[in-house]
């Protein structure tokens, strides 16, 4: 996927996932979404309120003094500090992943599917979706 821009990568990885609502790259130093690929016209106070959560999700303080008690003596670490990788959530309805990236830990990958896409297939192209991701940015 060389040369395509991040809006790009982001619509290949919504219509490769048949059950995707929205694929998003969110800077969790700014908090603004980098990119987005909706199936719906979703408000834009939804998507700045998800980049929000994602910041808190990987950066809130609790989130600090979790990986700091977890990281106690322990080589848990990657070298840019951060413990937490990805984070899935399974809601009533959806199925929120969220993928740190690996050469820029700044950012995430984000993915809403529909509860009925199959969890373990919906984990691993989102996973592959990053390396398109860092990819193109």
């Amino acid at each position: 996927m060389v040369g395509l821009t991040l809006n790009q990568v982001l619509a290949n990885i919504a219509q490769s996932m048949p059950a995707a609502l929205a694929v998003g790259v969110v800077d969790t130093c700014t908090g603004m979404l980098l990119g987005v690929e909706t199936r719906h016209d979703y408000p834009q106070d939804l998507l700045d309120l998800l980049a929000a959560a994602t910041c808190d999700l990987f950066q809130g303080h609790h989130v600090a003094k979790i990986e700091a008690l977890f990281g106690q003596g322990q080589d848990t670490e990657d070298e840019d500090g951060s413990y937490y990788r990805e984070v899935v959530i399974i809601s009533t309805n959806v199925v929120h992943m969220f993928v740190r990236g690996r050469i820029c830990s700044d950012e995430v990958l984000v993915v809403v599917t529909r509860l009925e896409a199959n969890l373990g297939m919906a984990i691993a192209m989102t996973r592959r979706g990053l390396i398109e991701v860092e990819a193109a940015t």
